[in-house]
């Protein structure tokens, strides 16, 4: 088997973004990312759009797991998973110190 066969993009529907892609893009967005987190938000974009061609075009499972794998450890590390988050967010940070100037 050759390499263009393995990797082979012509199943893949070009402009067109699935659900998976569409949820991780806009989580990104809404979390205003630091410029230095860029790439990691374009790469959970990129493995979403795998979970999406995975699921609705090659009808995979084991592409899906695998590519949902590597999705969901990328937006762990960007804390935009549930988990991560709790307690975590940036807002309720700068309350809890907004609140430690405020006189009692």
């Amino acid at each position: 088997m050759s390499d263009d066969a393995l990797f082979s993009t012509d199943d893949v529907p070009q402009g067109q973004v699935g659900a998976t892609e569409r949820a991780v893009r806009a989580a990104c967005k809404a979390a205003a990312l630091d410029e230095r987190d860029r790439g990691a938000a374009e790469l959970a974009a990129q493995l979403a759009r795998a979970v999406d061609v995975g699921s609705r075009v090659r009808r995979d499972p084991y592409a899906v797991a695998a590519a949902g794998r590597e999705l969901a450890a990328v937006l762990q590390r960007l804390r935009l998973d549930p988990t991560a988050r709790a307690g975590n967010d940036a807002s309720d940070i700068e309350t809890f110190l907004q609140s430690l100037n405020e006189a009692t």
